[in-house]
C-alpha cells in the first residue's frame, strides 16, 4: 500500500505560511538543538557540570539565608554506573537534604523556552532582552524549586515526591508559558 503524499503536501499547502515557517523553523532548530548536545555538550559536559555546580551553589545559598543557624554543605556525586550523570548533594550535618543532578538544572526548560522565542517574529533587541529576563527567571524560579524540595526534605514532609514530580513540574511550564505569553502579546500589540 503507497501512502498518498499529494494529500499530505495538499495539507502541508492549506496550513497558513506563517505557522509553516513556524513549524520548519521550530523542527529544524530541535534537530540542531539535540544533535549538538548529544554529540559535543553531553560528552564534554560544557554546559550541565558548571550549571549544575552553579544551581547547588545558589540552592545551598539560599537555604543558608533561610536557616542561617545551619551549617549547609555540598558533595559531589558521579554514579560509577552513569560517568555522564552529575550531581550535587546538599547536606546539613552529613544529612542529605537535597540532590541537585543535571537534569535539575534547567537546561532543558531554557531550551524550550529560548526555542520558540527564535522561532516567533520580533527584532533582535526585543528578542534578546526576552530571552535574556527568561532566563533569568527561570533560573530563579529552578532554584527556589530545588531550595523549597531541600526545606521539605528537611522537615521530612510526605509531599516531597508530589511536589518534585508534579508540583514544580508545572510551576515551570506555567512559567515559561507566561513567558511566551507576554512575548506574543508585546508581538501582536507592535502590530
Amino acid at each position: 500500500m503507497k501512502p498518498n503524499t499529494s494529500a499530505v503536501k495538499k495539507y502541508f499547502q492549506e496550513i497558513p505560511a506563517s505557522v509553516r515557517k513556524f513549524l520548519i523553523t521550530s523542527l529544524i532548530l530541535f534537530s540542531i538543538w539535540k544533535v549538538t548536545y548529544h554529540l559535543y555538550f553531553k560528552p564534554t559536559r560544557l554546559i550541565d557540570i558548571p550549571l549544575t555546580v552553579q544551581t547547588a551553589k545558589n540552592t545551598q545559598q539560599l537555604l543558608a539565608a533561610i536557616y542561617p543557624n545551619f551549617n549547609f554543605t555540598s558533595e559531589q556525586k558521579i554514579p560509577k554506573e552513569k560517568v555522564d550523570f552529575f550531581g550535587i548533594y546538599i547536606m546539613k550535618d552529613s544529612k542529605r537534604i537535597v540532590g541537585i543532578f543535571d537534569p535539575c538544572n534547567a537546561l532543558e526548560v531554557f531550551i524550550i523556552y529560548v526555542g520558540l522565542i527564535i522561532c516567533l517574529p520580533s527584532n533582535f533587541k526585543r528578542m534578546a532582552l526576552y530571552i535574556i529576563l527568561g532566563i533569568f527567571s527561570l533560573y530563579m524560579l529552578n532554584i527556589l524549586r530545588c531550595s523549597v524540595l531541600g526545606i521539605l526534605n528537611f522537615n521530612r514532609s510526605n509531599y516531597v515526591d508530589f511536589a518534585h514530580h508534579y508540583l514544580f513540574t508545572m510551576v515551570v511550564y506555567v512559567g515559561i508559558f507566561f513567558g511566551w505569553a507576554s512575548y506574543i502579546k508585546q508581538s501582536t500589540n507592535d502590530i
